[in-house]
């Protein structure tokens, strides 16, 4: 790969979880690939804006975008022409099982 700053771009606002998560993504990656990856927060229309514009780049490797489920929403909606078929999965940052959170009831009652 030549030599050239690579960057992910990032559908949600600066500062939340997902930002964080996807600079230390950045942070890594850089240290990997021996060269700079950037994130770039592109807000908006839900995701929308960030998705088209990742999926208009040239495909040689340099842009990537942190994935959301809301592209499925997107693409069911209408907001976007395409689907995550558009893309090329790369990495499986975290994949984990959530705990649902519940009410206790007491023995006998339902």
């Amino acid at each position: 790969m030549a030599q050239q700053t690579g960057g992910t771009g990032q559908p949600l606002g600066s500062g939340g979880a997902a930002d964080v998560q996807a600079r230390k993504l950045a942070e890594l990656l850089s240290k990997e690939l021996g060269q700079p990856v950037v994130v770039r927060n592109v807000t908006g229309a839900g995701g929308a804006i960030a998705y088209n514009k990742v999926v208009k780049d040239k495909p040689d490797g340099y842009s990537v975008i942190w994935y959301s489920g809301a592209i499925n929403t997107l693409s069911a909606n209408k907001q976007i022409s395409f689907d995550y078929t558009a893309f090329d999965p790369i990495a499986v940052w975290v994949q984990r099982r959530w705990p649902s959170p519940s009410t206790r009831m007491p023995p006998g009652r339902t």
